[in-house]
């Protein structure tokens, strides 16, 4: 039998699915919250490492031992949250910041993921209220922020092609913030998230339109009122419920 090459298309996602599903967790930090200088995995930000009650040594054991297949990508912060500072609701914080040790463990997950910028701090505090990076980022900031990623690099040897805003917010220079950076990708939205739309289509932006939009279409949140053990049966109904109604 002879087969025509003109029968054949290419499938946008692996094994022709319909769209692609995304596992993407931030923000993974040398940081842990603590009231009692105890280490607790629901309090952990990725300072334990594998470590005994760490975060991801309970996501490790829980979740990727059981699914080995899984991939997914860590966004990352360069510097410290601006909200892990002990003087903001009278928790310590443990850090010993992007040590040798910790450099090495965010490096041994790349078995499963990928390593993926999400700004410098996250953002500002301002008159009691808090303010995504990107919110109020311009083109004075392109240099350095530039020199703090050249700089991150230098020091940890991990670098980044794409990333996401800190809390999906953006304003009017960010996309050509993240063009100047010379990252490839983006995930720039969030109005695609748990609903089909066709921002889910593969879209480019920048000068050159060589940054891909990425999709970004099912969100974590979509399980904590499954996790919550308080009417469990019917908050889990209308949840499902609430997810059906945005496909149909």
């Amino acid at each position: 039998m002879v087969l025509n090459p003109n029968n054949f298309t290419t499938c946008k996602y692996h094994n022709n699915h319909q769209t692609a599903a995304t596992l993407m967790i931030d923000d993974l930090a040398p940081v842990s919250i603590t009231f009692d200088v105890k280490l607790k995995p629901n309090h952990d930000h990725g300072y334990g490492m594998r470590g005994n009650n760490s975060l991801y040594g309970y996501f490790e054991k829980h979740f990727l031992e059981a699914f080995p297949e899984v991939k997914g990508t860590f966004f990352i912060l360069i510097n410290q949250h601006t909200n892990h500072s002990n003087s903001i609701g009278g928790y310590e914080v443990l850090s010993n910041g992007f040590s040798d040790e910790y450099v090495d463990f965010i490096k041994s997950t790349k078995s499963h993921f990928d390593l993926a910028f999400h700004g410098t701090n996250h953002g500002k505090i301002e008159n009691g209220r808090f303010h995504q990076e990107f919110s109020y980022l311009d083109q004075s900031d392109i240099s350095r922020l530039s020199n703090a990623l050249k700089i991150f690099t230098n020091e940890t040897d991990i670098s980044f092609d794409g990333g996401k805003y800190p809390g999906y917010i953006s304003n009017e220079h960010s996309k050509e913030i993240i063009e100047k950076l010379g990252m490839k990708w983006w995930a720039c939205s969030r109005s695609m998230k748990n609903k089909r739309t066709t921002e889910n289509e593969f879209s480019y932006f920048g000068k050159e339109k060589h940054v891909l939009n990425f999709p970004t279409n099912f969100s974590g949140e979509a399980f904590k009122t499954f996790l919550n053990s308080k009417k469990q049966s019917l908050a889990s109904i209308r949840s499902a419920y609430q997810l059906l109604r945005k496909f149909n």
